[in-house]
């Protein structure tokens, strides 16, 4: 069990990397989004995410799986959570890199999701609600996302799109691969 990618440690760094941060992400990126179709996707997205609990939902699976939820897995993820947070600082851009952080993660969950079930499968988890749940409503949120993304994209000044999407993406890939190391 002291292996980095034991299944217990995975689902553990990725509940400390998303339990709190996504919907914080997305209320930030609502709020900060320029285009209304951002802030109106941004927001219905968020209303799922909080009515249903989704937080919970994921503390509820992590538990069910034996994860193991200590600092140590936080800290893990702590650093590229935090860089993640802090391009919402940026006062022109934040909207922007909120609108495409949420879209990349929502575009990556059908890869993610059915592999946190797989692996929480492997180590007898009985509740897939999280999963399950994730699994239909990422769906429909990822190409929702997109559309308010070309929304965004249509905000910025065109010779700065490149740097700024690469920007968010380079961000969002690094939390993964350390939830995922």
């Amino acid at each position: 069990m002291n292996d980095a990618n034991t299944p217990y440690v995975v689902i553990g760094r990725y509940t400390y990397a998303f339990r709190d941060n996504f919907t914080s992400w997305m209320a930030y990126a609502a709020a900060l989004a320029e285009s209304d179709i951002a802030r109106n996707t941004l927001s219905e997205n968020l209303r799922c995410e909080l009515v249903d609990n989704h937080s919970a939902m994921l503390q509820k699976f992590a538990v069910d799986s034996k994860a193991l939820l200590h600092y140590n897995m936080q800290a893990e993820v702590e650093q590229e959570a935090n860089a993640i947070t802090e391009l919402f600082r940026d006062p022109i851009h934040g909207g922007f890199y909120g609108t495409a952080v949420c879209a990349i993660l929502e575009n990556t969950s059908p890869v993610f999701i059915p592999e946190l079930a797989r692996m929480a499968k492997q180590v007898g988890c009985q509740d897939f609600t999280y999963t399950d749940v994730h699994g239909a409503a990422d769906q429909k949120h990822a190409s929702a996302l997109e559309a308010a993304l070309v929304a965004e994209c249509a905000m910025v000044e065109s010779h700065k799109l490149d740097q700024l999407l690469t920007e968010a993406a380079d961000r969002t890939y690094a939390l993964l691969q350390a939830t995922w190391h």
